[in-house]
């Protein structure tokens, strides 16, 4: 195993671990209470990457982990990590159950089994599915039930008591791994290509500014693949807007940044999610 630290959110048998697990297995893997505690990790070098759930398949954006690197211009994507997911009911009995424990995304991704067989339940969130998974194990009354993974349950040894509860059988997360663009060991800026999938972050004045960048992927034959958009929380009504697309170039970048209030690339990576024609 090699010094390099990968922060992800904890405890043990999350997805955000497998994810980690997945990018970097040889690595030494740090388990940190919340997605800021891992942006903040990374940002201050107590640990070397981070990895951080952005989209899920059937609940959409990871709006928290947006929100963390808006305006955070110190901060560069390497990779995007697939991590399926299969949701798991854990606990001590269905029956006496009257409250369910999940992470927030993990309830938008399970609510037609939810709906049909809890709809008496009460769901509470909770900072990952591995905390949830434990407080329901803990409890003996058989009160307390928790969404979690198989992982989960397998790392320590809870017990499962329905399996594959999640809306869509190809249910997937993806995950930025995340690192500091000041680094003794990552690639402080990865090299931007056309077969690369590209993040930009930016300000724009006027909404029409928007239209003109658009425009300027469209001229250069840019695919765009995601939008994702932030209150600026500076003025009412103003954004900060994400966009991913597949076909970008160093000349491309500098003239949507020309466009632009503030701008930031914030990484170029393998393309694992866009079929390009």
């Amino acid at each position: 195993m090699n010094s390099v630290k990968v922060g992800f959110l904890g405890p043990k048998g999350t997805f955000s671990n497998q994810a980690a697990l997945l990018a970097k297995p040889d690595c030494v893997h740090t388990s940190l209470p919340t997605l800021a505690a891992v942006v903040e990790a990374v940002k201050s070098h107590q640990v070397n990457l981070g990895v951080l759930p952005i989209e899920n398949s059937t609940n959409g954006s990871v709006v928290p982990a947006y929100d963390l690197l808006k305006y955070k211009k110190d901060i560069i994507v390497l990779d995007e990590i697939l991590v399926p997911v299969h949701h798991c009911i854990i606990g001590h009995s269905i029956d006496k159950a009257n409250r369910l424990l999940s992470h927030p995304q993990a309830f938008g991704q399970c609510t037609k089994w939810i709906k049909n067989n809890l709809p008496n339940v009460i769901s509470v969130p909770v900072n990952s599915t591995s905390h949830a998974a434990e407080l329901a194990s803990n409890d003996q009354t058989g009160s307390k039930l928790a969404i979690s993974s198989q992982f989960c349950a397998d790392t320590y040894n809870y017990k499962v008591l329905v399996k594959d509860v999640e809306d869509d059988p190809n249910n997937c997360t993806r995950f930025f791994l995340i690192a500091s663009r000041v680094s003794s060991t990552i690639p402080t800026v990865p090299e931007c290509t056309k077969e690369k999938k590209t993040l930009l972050q930016f300000t724009i004045s006027h909404t029409k500014k928007l239209n003109h960048i658009l425009q300027i992927l469209l001229q250069e034959n840019a695919v765009f693949t995601n939008l994702v958009t932030r209150p600026s929380c500076h003025n009412p009504w103003t954004y900060v807007y994400f966009i991913e697309c597949v076909g970008m170039s160093q000349a491309l970048l500098l003239r949507i940044e020309s466009v632009c209030d503030e701008f930031s690339f914030m990484g170029s990576y393998e393309n694992k999610t866009t079929t390009i024609a």
